[in-house]
C-alpha cells in the first residue's frame, strides 16, 4: 500500500527554519531595551481565569498545571468548523483524523491513547462508555465560548479516561445576537446563529453543517441546537438549565486497503444538566446534576453490519470551596455516575456505577510560592477502586518569570467493549494506571510576548493494548518523556500569535519500541499580521516519522511525516461583521494521519459572520 508523504523535500528542520525566519527579528524587538524588573510580587487572583485545573475559576498564574485555552476569539481567527480542527494547533496535542471533514476525530495528549483523554463539556463528561471515545469533530466552534485542556499530572483528580489529560469545552453566554454562513469546496456549507438576552440569562443557538466529502462516500450532515437559561433560585444562589443536541448522518468511507462505500452512521446525542451555584461568606456551593443519551448507528450493507448501541448516563456532582482568608482555598466534592449501554451485538446490556471523592488545598507558603495539593478516591462497580494523589507548586522567581511543578497518578478503567466486545475481549483486564510528572518555566517579556517551556514524563503500568490476535491485553509497562517550547503574543507592533514544538518519546518497555502514532516531534505556528486594512493569517502543522499499523497487511510501518500549511484573510470588525476567505492545504500535500485515511487537498472556503 502506498503512503504519502509531503511532496518536496520539506521536513521538520524546514519548519523550523521558517519560524525562526519570520519571527527571530520580531522576538528581539519584543525583547529589546528589557527594563530592570520590579520587586517579586504574591501571586495574584485575576483574570484571565482557567476552571479545569482546579475545578473553580482561577487565574492561570495561580495554577501549577500546565494548560492552554482556546477563546472564542482564537477559534474565530483559525477559521475551523470543529474543535477537532483546532486542537492540532495546541502544544503537546495531537490529533487523529480519519479523513476530511465530519472524519472520526480522536485527541491525544502527550502521546496518550484517545480513551486516555476525558472530554468535558461544560463539565459533564461526554467519553462512550463502549469505547471511552470521544469524537471531536461532532462539537462545533459556533457555539463555543473557549476550550480548556489540561495535560499532564494535574489531571488526577477527574478519575478515570483522564490518564493523558483533559478537555473542557464551554460553550457560550455572551449577549447579543450573531449569524454566520460558511460556503466552500466540496460542497460545503454551513450556517449559524445564536441569540441571548442582554442579562445573558437565556441563550438559543445553533447551527447546521453539511460537506459532500473529497472520497466516495465521504459526505457528512450535522446539526447542533444549544439552550440556556439562568435564573435567581433564591437569595445568593442561581440555577441554570441548559440542553444540548447534536444529530449527524454520514458516510464511512473505510480505509484506502478496505473500502466501505456503502457503509453509513447515524447518531443522535442530548445532554441534558442543571446547575445550582450559591456564594456565602467564606466561599461557594456547586452541584450539578445531568443526563445525556447517545444513540450510534452504523449499517455496512456490503459485509451485512448493522450495529445499534444505545447509551444513557446520569451523573452529579457536590462541590463545596471554602476560601481560607487570603492564605488559600479548599475544595470538596462527590460525584457519581449511572451508565447503561445496549448493543445488538457482542457487548449486549451493560451498566456500570462510578463514584469519587476529591478535596483539593491551595495555600500561599510565602508572597513568591503557591503549594496546591489533591486527592481524590474512585470506586468502579467493575473493576474496584483507585487513589490517586497530585502536588504542584508555583514559585514566582522574578516579576514575569514564573516555575511550575507537578506530580499525581492518574488511571484509566477498561471499556465496556475491551471487556466484553467477543472475541476481542478480555475481562480480566485491569486499570492502566501511570505516574506523571512535570515541570515548566514562563517568561512573561515587558514587550508583550510569553515564551513557556515545558518537560513532562510518564510511567504507566498494565498499558492495555492489543495481542498479536486483536485481543486486548495489559502489557508490563510503557514510559512517555518529552518536552515543549511555546513562543505567543506580540512578536511586533504588528505581527503576533503562537509557535510552537513538542518532542516525545513514547515506548512500550516490553518490546522497545514507540508507541503508535505517536510522533517524536510535532510543532505548529498561527501568525496573524495586519495588512491591507484586514488580517492575515498563516497556519502550519508538523507531524514528524511515527509507528501506524498497514491496514492492508496489519503489519507495522513508518509513516513518513507531513507539513501542512493554510491561510486565512479576514475584513472587518470582529465585534460587527466580518468576512473571512481560506485556503487549507495551500500546498495539496498528499498524506495520511493514520495509515490507510487520506486527507484532503487544497481547497477553499468563505465565510462571514455579522453580530448585533
Amino acid at each position: 500500500m502506498q503512503h504519502y508523504g509531503p511532496r518536496g523535500r520539506v521536513g521538520r528542520w524546514g519548519f523550523l527554519w521558517v519560524v525562526v525566519v519570520i519571527a527571530v527579528p520580531s522576538i528581539q524587538d519584543a525583547w529589546a531595551q528589557v527594563p530592570e524588573p520590579p520587586p517579586p510580587q504574591p501571586p495574584t487572583f485575576e483574570l484571565p481565569e482557567v476552571v479545569v485545573p482546579g475545578r473553580r475559576p482561577q487565574p492561570v498564574s495561580t495554577t501549577p498545571a500546565s494548560v492552554s485555552v482556546l477563546t472564542h476569539e482564537d477559534l474565530e481567527r483559525l477559521g475551523v468548523a470543529t474543535i477537532g480542527e483546532a486542537l492540532q494547533f495546541v502544544a503537546e496535542v495531537g490529533m487523529r483524523v480519519q479523513g476530511g471533514l465530519g472524519a472520526l476525530s480522536l485527541p491525544s495528549i502527550r502521546g496518550s491513547g484517545p480513551n486516555q483523554v476525558l472530554v468535558l463539556v461544560d463539565g459533564i463528561p461526554v467519553n462512550s462508555v463502549m469505547q471511552g471515545l470521544f469524537d471531536l469533530s461532532t462539537l462545533s466552534t459556533a457555539e463555543v465560548d473557549r476550550v480548556e485542556i489540561l495535560r499532564g499530572p494535574f489531571s488526577a483528580i477527574y478519575g478515570g479516561q483522564a490518564l493523558g489529560g483533559v478537555i473542557n469545552v464551554i460553550t457560550s453566554t455572551a449577549p447579543g445576537v450573531e449569524l454566520g454562513v460558511r460556503r466552500g469546496d466540496l460542497s460545503t456549507d454551513g450556517v449559524s446563529g445564536r441569540w441571548s438576552a442582554v442579562d445573558g440569562r437565556v441563550m438559543i443557538a445553533g447551527d447546521r453543517f453539511s460537506s459532500a466529502g473529497f472520497r466516495p462516500n465521504s459526505d457528512v450532515t450535522s446539526t447542533t441546537l444549544i439552550g440556556k437559561t439562568m435564573w435567581e433560585a433564591a437569595a445568593g444562589s442561581e440555577q441554570t438549565l441548559t440542553i444540548n443536541h447534536f444529530q449527524s448522518a454520514l458516510g464511512v468511507p473505510g480505509s484506502t486497503a478496505f473500502p466501505s462505500p456503502q457503509a453509513r452512521q447515524d447518531e443522535a446525542r442530548t445532554i441534558v444538566s442543571t446547575g445550582w451555584h450559591r456564594e456565602s461568606t467564606d466561599g461557594q456551593w456547586t452541584a450539578l446534576g445531568y443526563w445525556w443519551s447517545d444513540d450510534l448507528m452504523f449499517v455496512d450493507p456490503g459485509s451485512s453490519v448493522d450495529s445499534r448501541v444505545a447509551t444513557q448516563v446520569f451523573g452529579m456532582n457536590v462541590q463545596r470551596t471554602i476560601a481560607l482568608s487570603s492564605e488559600g482555598v479548599q475544595v470538596y466534592g462527590v460525584e457519581a455516575q449511572s451508565q447503561a449501554l445496549e448493543d445488538n451485538g457482542p457487548v449486549g446490556t451493560r451498566q456500570a456505577t462510578v463514584g469519587g471523592l476529591y478535596v483539593l488545598d491551595e495555600r500561599q507558603l510565602s508572597q513568591r510560592t503557591l503549594l496546591s495539593a489533591g486527592l481524590r478516591y474512585d470506586l468502579h462497580s467493575i473493576y474496584g477502586g483507585q487513589l490517586n494523589p497530585r502536588l504542584g507548586i508555583v514559585h514566582i522567581i522574578r516579576e514575569g518569570l514564573q516555575l511550575r511543578a507537578g506530580i499525581g497518578r492518574t488511571f484509566r478503567g477498561p471499556s465496556f467493549s475491551e471487556l466484553y466486545f467477543a472475541p476481542f475481549n478480555n475481562p480480566n483486564l485491569r486499570p492502566e494506571s501511570a505516574w506523571s510528572a512535570d515541570l515548566g518555566v514562563t517568561w512573561r517579556t515587558p514587550g508583550g510576548l510569553e515564551v513557556r517551556s515545558s518537560l513532562f514524563a510518564l510511567a504507566a503500568t498494565d498499558m492495555i493494548r492489543p495481542d498479536s490476535s486483536f485481543v486486548p491485553q495489559n502489557i508490563a509497562r510503557a514510559t512517555i518523556t518529552g518536552g515543549s517550547l511555546e513562543l505567543a503574543g506580540r512578536l511586533s507592533s504588528r505581527l503576533g500569535g503562537v509557535i510552537n514544538v513538542t518532542a516525545t518519546r513514547a515506548v512500550d518497555e516490553s518490546t522497545g519500541e514507540q508507541l503508535l502514532r505517536v510522533p517524536l516531534l510535532r510543532a505548529s505556528a498561527t501568525l496573524h499580521v495586519q495588512v491591507a486594512g484586514g488580517t492575515l493569517s498563516a497556519l502550519a502543522t508538523y507531524v514528524g516519522n511515527r509507528p501506524d499499523i498497514d491496514p492492508a497487511s496489519f503489519v507495522r510501518v513508518d509513516m513518513p511525516g507531513y507539513l501542512v500549511t493554510n491561510l486565512r484573510f479576514a475584513l472587518g470588525a470582529p465585534e460587527r461583521g466580518q468576512w473571512q476567505i481560506g485556503v487549507d492545504n495551500v500546498g495539496d500535500v498528499q498524506y495520511e494521519p493514520i495509515a490507510g485515511y487520506p486527507a484532503p487537498g487544497r481547497t477553499v472556503f468563505v465565510a462571514f459572520a455579522e453580530r448585533f
